[in-house]
Order: structure tokens, then sequence, then C-alpha cells
């Protein structure tokens, strides 16, 4: 029982093949079928391929709306970082005088909607994974619940609060 416990635990942290289920005390610790996925992977896609396509860490997440808004802010990003490049050649060439200074403004909005898609895609579809993978496997991802309830009889507020083992 040991062996196999140790094998799926390893199964779920480099989130290999698919993982046979194991019990402890009738509780299910892994997933009868299915497959985990890795969050290196999701960090690995969003960096290489995400490098060109903003979002392709949360499209290997199955989060395909938040992959297609990443991928509009960076084309909506490209767009503006052009016409900014544009606007601020334009007005170098006039010598500066006569010209608008958005140029440069719509050059940095453009830049951060550029970078900051490409970040988010980093630093969030690997937690997105790890989120996907403890709820496979019936983790709770923080052990304590609240419950609150209001009384209007007798004015009174109840809080119980549960820790999950």
């Amino acid at each position: 029982m040991d062996a196999a416990l140790s094998s799926n635990s390893m199964n779920y942290l480099f989130a290999q093949d698919t993982v046979a289920s194991d019990t402890i005390n009738n509780k299910t610790t892994v997933p009868k079928t299915g497959k985990l996925k890795s969050p290196t992977a999701a960090l690995v896609i969003a960096l290489v391929p995400g490098a060109v396509v903003h979002g392709a860490g949360h499209f290997y997440a199955g989060k395909t709306k938040t992959a297609i808004g990443l991928f509009g802010a960076e084309i909506l990003g490209g767009v503006f970082v052009y016409f900014g490049a544009l606007g601020s050649s334009l007005h170098s060439d006039t010598g500066g005088e006569g010209g608008s200074n958005a140029g440069p403004i719509v050059l940095f909005l453009g830049l951060g909607l550029f970078i900051g898609s490409w970040i988010y895609d980093i630093a969030d579809s690997p937690s997105v994974i790890k989120s996907q993978n403890d709820q496979a496997v019936g983790k709770k991802p923080f052990p304590y619940e609240l419950n609150m309830e209001l009384d209007k009889g007798n004015q009174q507020i109840r809080c119980l609060v549960v820790k999950h083992f």
C-alpha cells in the first residue's frame, strides 16, 4: 500500500500519465481517470510560444476565454505600439512643433498592454493548473471554511469556523 501511495504521489507531483486510484481511510487521494497537467509545462508554454501568442499557457490550462482575452490585449498593444511609434516619429520629423504629444503616451500604453498580457499569462497559468490539479484530487485550496448565519428574530449573527482535514 505504501509503494502504491508513493507512486501515485509522484504522478501527482510531476503530473505524468493517467493516474490510478488509491484510497486511504475511505477517501480517494487521486482521481480514478484523467490526466493531471503540469504547472511547469504551463510556464514553459506561456514563456516560449507565449512570447508570440500571449495566452498560450491559459489555453493549455483550458481557460479559452482568458487566452483569447490575453491574445486580444497583445494585438491591441501591438497596434498601440505601432501607431504610438508612428506618431512619435511624425512628431520628431516636424521638429516637435505644432504636433501632439500623444505618440509617446500611446506607445507606452501599447507596451504596457503587450508586455503586461504576456507577464499575466506567465504568472497565472501555472497557478491555474495547480488549482485544477488540487480540485481533481479533491484537495481543498484553503483548509478552513467560514459559515455565517443571520438570525433576524434574535438579532444575532452566528459564525462557525470549520477546519477540513
